[in-house]
């Protein structure tokens, strides 16, 4: 057992994370688990906190490992190689996509509902899972923060499989993971509580977040 709850991971997180301090700083948590964890780092390194919902693409014939991920701004992740051993059909495959894609549409904006976002664009954004298992989910969180407009795209979690790590190489400019190993199949036992989050909790997250002030990025100043 390393960690008590998903807070005392973050704050444990944000002493490996000092370097991402202020007003050019949004942290993002992946919605479920991983918005509590970057609630505190968040509160940790006093910047700005998101959330991006994420949905992995599963088949019911093999729902694991999932073959894909999706993202806001249209973002998709597919594993080739797991996609191409599956039994389903293309037309199949889009259908659960854009299933997913709908899915992904409503619990966004239900996440968001008369709440004011912080802006993306030109900023550096730290990306907090539970666990890193996989590399599916962060892959695609990265590319939804560059098509926000990000300039600069961290990960970081607790815990995470070394393959997964590897696998972000190219789409994150940085992953920070206190606990790495070979293979990562049981994220909760490296958790004391790891008690389901709903999407109310994730909301309950947001309220309590940064107030306005930290939601603006503070003006560029231009040098020489």
């Amino acid at each position: 057992m390393l960690f008590l709850d998903r807070r005392d991971a973050g704050r444990r997180l944000a002493g490996h994370l000092m370097a991402f301090r202020g007003p050019d700083i949004v942290v993002i948590g992946l919605a479920g688990g991983g918005a509590a964890v970057a609630s505190a780092v968040a509160t940790e390194l006093r910047v700005a906190l998101d959330v991006m919902v994420v949905h992995q693409l599963r088949t019911p014939e093999r729902p694991e490992p999932a073959f894909g991920a999706i993202a806001e701004r249209g973002v998709r992740v597919v594993d080739g190689e797991q996609a191409r051993t599956l039994p389903t059909g293309a037309a199949e495959l889009t259908r659960i996509e854009r299933q997913e894609r709908d899915a992904l549409r409503r619990r966004t904006e239900q996440l968001r509902a008369g709440g004011q976002r912080p802006e993306l664009a030109g900023r550096t954004i730290v990306i907090v899972d539970e666990a890193l298992p996989v590399a599916t989910s962060a892959r695609a969180a990265c590319r939804a923060a560059y098509a926000h407009g990000a300039i600069r795209v961290v990960v970081a979690a607790p815990v995470g499989a070394e393959p997964a790590i590897s696998e972000l190489i190219g789409d994150a400019d940085k992953v920070v993971c206190l606990h790495t190993l070979d293979r990562l199949t049981d994220a909760g036992s490296f958790y004391e509580d790891f008690e389901p989050m709903d999407d109310d909790d994730v909301r309950e997250l947001l309220r309590e977040g940064p107030g306005p002030a930290l939601l603006t990025p503070a003006p560029l100043q231009r040098t020489g």
